[in-house]
C-alpha cells in the first residue's frame, strides 16, 4: 500500500515537473512565468522588510531616549 502511494506521488510530481517546460500562448514556459512571479513578489518585500527595520530603530530610538531622558 505504501510502495503503490509513493509511486503514484512520483509520478505526479514527474508530470507537473514535466508541465513546468511546456510553452503556453505566450511562448513563455510555466517554469518563467513562475520565477517572473517570484522576482516580482521579491522586489515588492524588499521594500516593505526596509520599512519595518525603520519602524524598529524608531521604536529602539524612542525606547533609549524615554530611557535616558527620565
Amino acid at each position: 500500500m505504501k510502495l503503490t502511494t509513493l509511486f503514484i506521488a512520483l509520478a505526479m510530481l514527474a508530470m507537473i515537473l514535466e508541465g513546468c517546460d511546456g510553452h503556453p500562448a505566450g511562448g513563455e514556459t510555466y517554469g518563467q512565468k513562475i520565477d517572473r512571479g517570484l522576482e516580482k513578489a521579491n522586489h515588492m518585500i524588499i521594500p516593505i522588510g526596509a520599512r519595518m527595520v525603520s519602524r524598529d530603530e524608531q521604536a529602539d530610538t524612542a525606547k533609549a531616549a524615554e530611557a535616558g531622558g527620565g
